[in-house]
This record gives C-alpha cells, sequence and structure tokens, in this order.
C-alpha cells in the first residue's frame, strides 16, 4: 500500500450499491458487524435507481401471493410514503435509499469503483483497492468477510473464483422452481424512454450510429405483454 492509499479496516465489506448490495450492508449492520459499502455510482440502487428507472421487482411481481417483505419491503414502504409519484420519474427514491443505508450504521463510499484486490495465504481474499472518482482518493478495504453484489461477478473474477453464467439446471442445486435443463440465457439490456404530446409536429433525425428498424416485426427479439404498458 502506498502513501497515497487509505487504509479502511471494516468486519465486512459489501461491494456494489444495488438492491441486493444494500440489503445486504443493512442487514449486517443491524447485526452487529462493521460494514463497508462500495458503490461505483453517484447512486445507490441500481437498476432500480435514478440513472436506470426500473422500479424493485420481485416474485411478487408476477406472483402477489409470494410478496417480499423484510428490509425490501421496508423500502418500497419507506418510498411510498415520502414520494407520492412514480419511483422512476424522479430521484427522491435515490436520497431515501442512501438515508435507510447511513441510518443503518453503514460506512458508505459513493463513486469508488473497485479496480483490485490482494489474497491472503489461504487464497481468501485480504483487501480491495478502489478509486474514488472526484476526489482522486484511493482506498484499501480490509476485512474477513467480503460480499460481491456487483452484479456481474466483477470481485469473483479478479479474484479467480468459479463463475456459472445463463440459468443451471435444477438438480445444479436442487431448485424445484429451476428449469430442467441449463440455458446460457442472460438478462437482457432495457431502453426505457417517455414521450409527450406537445401539441405539435416535432421531426426526428436519427443518428448515422443508430440501428433501423422500420416495423416491429424487424426487431430480433420482442416481448409484449398487452396488459403492461
Amino acid at each position: 500500500m502506498n502513501d497515497n492509499t487509505t487504509e479502511i479496516v471494516r468486519d465486512l465489506v459489501v461491494v456494489g450499491g444495488g438492491i441486493a448490495g444494500c440489503t445486504a450492508a443493512m442487514a449486517a449492520s443491524r447485526l452487529g458487524l462493521h460494514v463497508a459499502l462500495v458503490q461505483n455510482r453517484p447512486v445507490l440502487g441500481g437498476n432500480a435507481s435514478s440513472e436506470i428507472g426500473l422500479l424493485m421487482g420481485g416474485a411478487d411481481r408476477d406472483f402477489p401471493h409470494v410478496r417480499e417483505s423484510g428490509i425490501v419491503e421496508e423500502i418500497e414502504l419507506t418510498n411510498r410514503f415520502y414520494n407520492h409519484e412514480v419511483q422512476w420519474r424522479n430521484c427522491l427514491s435515490d436520497t431515501l435509499l442512501e438515508n435507510q443505508v447511513l441510518d443503518s450504521g453503514v460506512d458508505l463510499y459513493l463513486n469508488t469503483h473497485i479496480h483490485a484486490l490482494k489474497m491472503d495465504d489461504s487464497a481468501s481474499i485480504a483487501c480491495v483497492t478502489g478509486a474514488q472518482q472526484a476526489t482522486e482518493k484511493v482506498f484499501c478495504f480490509d476485512a474477513p468477510l467480503f460480499i460481491d453484489a456487483t452484479g456481474d461477478a466483477h470481485i469473483a473474477a479478479l479474484a479467480g473464483a468459479e463463475s456459472m453464467r445463463g440459468s443451471e439446471a435444477r438438480d445444479r442445486f436442487g431448485e424445484p422452481l429451476a428449469p430442467q435443463e441449463s440455458s446460457p440465457t442472460k438478462m437482457g439490456s432495457t431502453l426505457m424512454f417517455r414521450v409527450k404530446d406537445i401539441g405539435r409536429p416535432v421531426p426526428f433525425v436519427r443518428p448515422d450510429w443508430a440501428d433501423h428498424f422500420p416495423d416491429p416485426d424487424d426487431l430480433p427479439v420482442s416481448i409484449h405483454d398487452p396488459d403492461r404498458p
């Protein structure tokens, strides 16, 4: 560790500030651990933040009888109490989630991207190192426990851990609701946009780099549920 690096020693370091990372950090802190949550974006929430615009949608999105509770519901109810618009219409939910994380006693490091790590003699992660954008500070997070909540196994890959892609077969982990056969299918990209009628025609000039799909049937993959907008 060089002179420009600040060492942070905690009981647990969670890398990735999406909903999974936030709930893990909050739960651990409430159980008495000294927790650091490291997020490489300026806001928390991941796909459920104002940067992306998706809502938190668990199993209860399609099956109301399996509604999620615990910290996830706590986040939802807090947001509904203070935020009286649809969540993705404003950034208030970002602030509410950050306050809930901080109120749980978690030490939060935003805009901090983990780019390196060191392993100990037992082949476990000893520390992870990240640079904080704008401040140009470098932190070395030292802990006996680490959680990779980056969404793309970034920390696991740096550590050389085994990883899987797609969805595993039902018998791999004994999950009765998993597909019978494994699949390479992964989560797709989401394109969200808003439209507004301003009462007059507005010309659109397509950028040269943009693909052109003049007919919906030209889309490579299209899934449309008429019951949902």
